[in-house]
């Protein structure tokens, strides 16, 4: 490609582009259209990449680009399936901010493949809370959450530690017979400070 009557080969345009931030991703991808029609998708399936690792950027994604209902639910299947574990001292929960996302995005949480991908009782019933709040805004969608004690790790206060690996009896903050047990050798005490973006 020429800029300014100087010819850059695809690799080397290739490699800026992959170093660059999300923002300016954004930015380079709308130089002209070469860049657009060449990363603008790629900006947009980076999506997978955030998923679980990064709530920022997967935010961004998923309400910046369209997404259709197909790639809504194979998002909706990765993110059910092996959900984040993020720890509150002394209980742990699970991060539902990126299934919070999906739900706002109309992903249909009766699907088969979706209840398949975890049929645990806590997370049908935490599915079924997330969506019994959703409401005509992001904002009175969120004030429902907040009135949600099962929902806790939504809540506009939270703030926990991220651990690790999957620990042992994940709290929801449902009836009590709602939990998961998972093998006590898949614990890790291991657990940081991090920053905490709101939904």
């Amino acid at each position: 490609m020429d800029i300014q009557n100087i010819y850059i080969t695809d690799d080397i345009i290739d490699k800026i582009f992959n170093n660059l931030s999300y923002n300016s991703k954004i930015n380079f991808s709308q130089t002209n259209n070469y860049m657009y029609n060449n990363y603008y998708d790629n900006i947009k399936y980076n999506i997978f990449l955030f998923l679980h690792t990064d709530y920022r950027l997967y935010k961004c994604c998923i309400n910046r680009f369209n997404y259709d209902k197909s790639l809504i639910k194979i998002l909706g299947i990765l993110a059910i399936s092996s959900p984040k574990v993020i720890e509150k001292s002394p209980l742990k929960y699970y991060d539902l901010r990126y299934i919070f996302e999906l739900i706002m995005k109309n992903l249909d949480i009766n699907d088969r493949d979706i209840v398949n991908a975890n049929e645990s009782m806590s997370m049908r019933f935490i599915l079924n809370k997330i969506n019994s709040c959703k409401s005509f805004n992001r904002f009175e969608t969120k004030n429902k959450i907040n009135n949600e004690s099962s929902l806790i790790s939504l809540h506009n206060l939270f703030s926990p530690h991220t651990h690790t690996n999957t620990p042992t009896n994940i709290h929801t903050n449902t009836p009590t017979n709602i939990h998961t047990n998972t093998p006590t050798n898949t614990h890790t005490n291991t657990h940081t400070n991090t920053h905490w973006d709101q939904i």
